[in-house]
């Protein structure tokens, strides 16, 4: 017989003794049989109603008692019937004199005092005796068949798995609910008689024995049923854990099954890893070719971006280019490069991910990208780019005027003369007209003879739109903006201090005024004056929820605006002489960083 063979016998001699112990799960939701306690209900009542119908008058008052002794000591053949026949004649016919000295009875404090303590300990025990009738008539064997119906259930689940189990006492309905009411009904009659008789002592005629024997009885058996059940338990208990082993067998000789059956499998799969691993070689071997010729590549192209990077005015190099290690978490064929730059004779690494952030300002960045992207362009042939399609997005982010006419310069000369198409995105009126000027002097020599389109983005409420524009009258129109923002740049990036302040103040006014108005035309063309056109457009704004995401730009600067409007406004300064530098330069800047946002 073969290996599959013989564990497939054992599975299955496994599989039929886990059947067998289906059971356990179900035993595991049976609880033991409940014990009735109406037994001791009817004794507790039995022992409250004794005591009370034995008490007599010397347990009602003992306050009362004594007082009485001390009292009337000197009469002791008085009797006790005569004394409380007294009080009761005082009571109900409430005379003034006391009918045998006929001394008044108001002044009396130990009549007084008797009266009212032994009046307070009748309504008590009255109170007492009404509160034990209410009990007994509330006796019920409601609760007792509730239990016994539950424990017959159980008893029948149980009996399925325990077959000598003890048999259960069997009640019977008629006779004790009988039982019942002649013990509730007697018991009820001796309160009546002991309310008349308050004073009287009186013995309970009630026989409860052969009642009470019937729980015990039943309470009896349900004990021998449990025990059984216990010990029945107990062996279920280890049966589980056999239960637990088998399975534990039969997971096992599962797998062994899988795995003889699945011998080819395991075969190839062996091979496939060994190929893998093969190919893992291979692929490092080839990726460290790669980045060898990465590093020789990048070696070539640093000089090129660092001869770019000083042709743009920047005082730092870059150094040390090496491909980036592969981590093995994919993204093949996306390659980047670790580099460090050299700052002003500091080397700083800019492996950390927060180096470039605290190392370059962000046209140090701007210029630093778009160096790398130019290089390859530099370091092209004219048949690697001819068929190119390049897309420029806004090459300029605070630069000044050297760097913008540099960038111009790279653009023409690497890329607008020698690819197929190339479209150039800006919202800088600076570098465009820069960048038109360029090319007309070139097409003016006949050195350029491209096709040039010039299109302007318009925006409404609701939707934005390309429009052909004329460069010249775009110029011309932008001619005013663009000499206060040139002049603002070079007082800021240049350093030139041969502006007055009210030069300054002028050009920050007309710089922002024009923006806004270019941005939202032609909202604001009835506006003059920088504060006029934020009021307008917040009170706009206040009621229409889309004319409020349309003037988003001017409510999230609406103080830096404020600002700037009440600063370069005519009534800010009298006289030019008490302009400071510094809040001069302050407005300045905030002008620019509004404008370049």
């Amino acid at each position: 017989m073969s290996s599959i063979n013989l564990i497939e016998k054992r599975r299955q001699e496994i599989i039929s003794k886990l059947n067998s112990l289906d059971y356990i799960e179900e035993i595991k939701t049976l609880q033991e049989l409940k014990q009735l306690t109406f037994d001791k209900e009817i004794n507790e009542v039995i022992r409250r109603a004794t005591n009370i119908l034995r008490r007599g008058i010397e347990d009602i008052h003992k306050r009362a008692e004594d007082l009485k002794k001390s009292h009337f000591s000197k009469f002791p053949n008085l009797e006790k019937d005569w004394f409380e026949a007294g009080l009761e004649f005082i009571k109900t016919h409430n005379p003034d004199l006391c009918p045998m000295c006929e001394c008044p009875i108001s002044d009396n404090e130990f009549i007084k005092t008797l009266i009212e303590g032994i009046s307070k300990e009748y309504e008590a025990f009255i109170r007492e005796i009404n509160e034990l009738e209410i009990q007994v008539d509330n006796l019920s064997l409601v609760k007792v068949w509730e239990i016994d119906k539950r424990n017959k259930d159980l008893y029948v689940k149980w009996k399925k798995h325990i077959k000598d189990l003890p048999d259960l006492y069997d009640l019977e309905p008629t006779s004790l609910e009988k039982g019942l009411n002649t013990i509730k009904r007697k018991l009820l009659e001796s309160l009546k008689n002991k309310k008349i008789q308050l004073t009287k002592s009186i013995e309970l005629q009630v026989n409860v024995e052969q009642f009470i024997s019937i729980f015990t009885e039943y309470n009896s058996s349900i004990e021998r049923i449990n025990q059984k059940i216990l010990r029945f338990k107990q062996e279920v208990y280890k049966s589980e854990k056999e239960k637990d082993k088998l399975q534990k067998e039969l997971q096992e000789l599962d797998y062994i099954t899988k795995l003889l059956q699945n011998k080819g499998l395991i075969e190839n799969y062996k091979k496939l890893k060994e190929e893998l691993n093969n190919k893992e070689q291979e692929r490092k071997s080839k990726q460290n070719e790669l980045e060898e010729k990465i590093k020789a590549t990048m070696n070539k192209y640093e000089t090129t971006i660092n001869k770019c990077l000083e042709d743009f005015g920047a005082d730092f190099r870059i150094k040390e280019v090496i491909p980036e290690k592969s981590k093995g978490h994919g993204k093949r064929g996306k390659h980047k490069v670790e580099y460090c730059i050299n700052l002003e004779n500091i080397d700083r690494s800019l492996k950390l991910e927060n180096a470039m952030k605290y190392a370059l300002s962000e046209g140090d960045k701007t210029t630093l990208a778009f160096a790398f992207f130019i290089s390859k362009f530099i370091k092209s042939t004219d048949e690697e780019t001819q068929e190119l399609t390049v897309v420029i997005d806004d090459p300029i982010s605070s630069l000044d005027m050297h760097r913008i006419r540099k960038t111009v310069e790279y653009i023409y000369e690497h890329i607008l003369k020698r690819v197929k198409q190339c479209f150039i995105l800006t919202h800088n009126e600076m570098f465009f007209e820069e960048l038109y000027n360029k090319i007309q002097s070139e097409v003016s020599k006949k050195r350029f003879t491209r096709e040039t389109c010039y299109y302007e983005l318009r925006k409404t409420p609701k939707v934005s739109y390309l429009e052909e524009m004329d460069p010249i009258r775009k110029i011309e129109e932008n001619k005013t903006y663009l000499l206060a923002l040139r002049a603002l740049r070079e007082y800021i990036y240049d350093n030139k201090i041969n502006f007055s302040p009210k030069e300054i103040r002028d050009n920050i006014r007309i710089a922002i005024e024009f923006y806004l108005k270019k941005k939202y035309y032609p909202d604001f063309e009835d506006c003059y004056g920088i504060g006029k056109i934020i009021d307008k457009a917040k009170g706009r704004a206040s009621s229409n929820e889309e004319l409020k995401n349309r003037y988003k730009f001017i409510l999230e600067n609406i103080d830096d605006l404020y600002k700037l409007s009440e600063f370069s406004s005519e009534s800010h300064h009298s006289k030019d002489i008490y302009m400071d530098d510094n809040e001069i330069m302050r407005h300045a800047k905030l002008a620019l960083k509004i404008l370049e946002s």
